[in-house]
């Protein structure tokens, strides 16, 4: 990527004015909404409560311009951009998707979340092996691993 997009996080603040002074921090469950994602859920809840399916084409459209804009700020291109519904099911096509031979290996910390221990857990089938990595005593994974 030539040009990085250049990102004030003060100006993203205010959407979560909700929050106060908490901070939410590697929280792998459901956290708090911005108010533009609360606005843009209701606005398409209310669509398919009005009109059923009837936007399906509005909706793919506003989907590929999500991608555009992703593609955007992490480089590459929109067809690269994937959509899922929530990181579990990003990991677990991730993981499903890859072609494993037998002796691969899959580096893993173990203090790893569940939700991305099972779809690398369930290629060992496919003849991955999983390496489980221990933090050290200062709670850090060595780069080495």
């Amino acid at each position: 990527m030539d040009q990085q997009t250049k990102i004030d996080f003060n100006q993203y603040q205010q959407l979560f004015s909700n929050l106060g002074d908490t901070i939410w921090l590697n929280h792998a469950g459901v956290s708090p909404v911005s108010s533009a994602v609360a606005e843009g859920m209701r606005s398409h809840l209310e669509d398919v409560l009005t009109n059923g399916a009837a936007h399906t084409p509005e909706w793919y459209h506003e989907l590929m311009n999500i991608r555009r804009l992703a593609s955007g700020l992490l480089g590459g291109s929109a067809k690269d951009i994937a959509v899922t519904p929530n990181t579990t099911y990003g990991v677990n096509l991730i993981a499903s998707g890859l072609d494993w031979k037998e002796g691969d290996e899959i580096v893993l910390s173990s203090k790893e979340y569940p939700a991305n221990v099972y779809p690398w857990w369930a290629q060992q089938e496919r003849g991955a092996k999983l390496v489980w990595v221990e933090e050290d005593e200062n709670h850090r994974l060595p780069v080495e691993a």
